[in-house]
């Protein structure tokens, strides 16, 4: 298991995640500096479907950021950004070396500008470019 508490360095900003709860393959972890009521929440689960040849591993890495925002009638409501990866290996063929280059190849297309274009490919992803 990760150590209780992770930290997530993007840029200059530091996120610092305590552990919060562990139930069988999941780990959930919250930010510190997050407010009661808008929770930022990191969490980390695995599974294990099927048996024998068919048996497939599913991990899953995920952030969910709460934001309190004003209703159109006034009133105070929260808006929850989320964003996960999900990583699937068949026992019978997959390599966790295939997993770990899907996955780079996936990060290396989204940080990614295309010859033209202004923007990395997240941000084009994320402005519903098909």
């Amino acid at each position: 298991m990760f150590n209780q508490n992770t930290s997530i360095v993007v840029g200059e900003s530091t996120t610092k995640y305590g552990l919060i709860s562990v139930q069988g393959g999941t780990s959930v972890r919250s930010n510190e500096d997050a407010t009661i009521g808008t929770p930022d929440l990191f969490t980390i689960s695995h599974e294990t479907k099927g048996k024998g040849a068919a048996a497939v591993d599913r991990h899953m890495v995920r952030i969910d950021t709460t934001k309190a925002i004003e209703n159109s009638d006034g009133s105070i409501g929260t808006a929850t950004a989320t964003a996960y990866v999900v990583l699937i290996a068949p026992h019978a063929v997959v390599t966790k070396a295939d997993v770990a280059f899907a996955f780079a190849k996936l990060e290396a297309f989204l940080v990614a500008t295309e010859a033209g274009a202004t923007k990395q490919n997240l941000q084009r992803v994320l402005g519903n470019e098909p």
